[in-house]
């Protein structure tokens, strides 16, 4: 007969036994391996985000700038039908003379 003289809480452990230091040791090493994983995928995430929000705040100053220009044309096309407008009112208070006057100047004087 065999006699342990050492405490129980010094004596080896059994082949099936696990202490229950290296199981919080294991879980508190999995918490921090996840901790650290999901603070990796948010810091890619923010800067994918961010990335994608600088993209949209360049292509909506493009568009802003097209908007713009757009403006300026149709601004211009309409003071271009103001003024045809004015042109189509003056050729019809003048009757057929402008038309006329048109038709003359197209020919060359040996064929009137």
């Amino acid at each position: 007969m065999r006699i342990n003289l050492l405490p129980r809480e010094e004596r080896p452990l059994k082949q099936t036994e696990v202490r229950w230091e290296f199981i919080a040791g294991l879980i508190a090493t999995l918490l921090f391996l996840s901790v650290i994983g999901v603070t990796i995928g948010a810091t890619v995430y923010g800067n994918r985000l961010e990335a994608i929000t600088v993209e949209a705040q360049a292509r909506q100053a493009i568009l802003r700038r097209q908007v713009q220009d757009v403006n300026a044309i149709q601004a211009r096309i309409s003071s271009h039908e103001q003024q045809e407008s004015v042109y189509k009112e003056l050729l019809a208070e003048e009757g057929t003379s402008f038309k006329d006057f048109a038709r003359i100047t197209a020919h060359g004087y040996s064929q009137l």
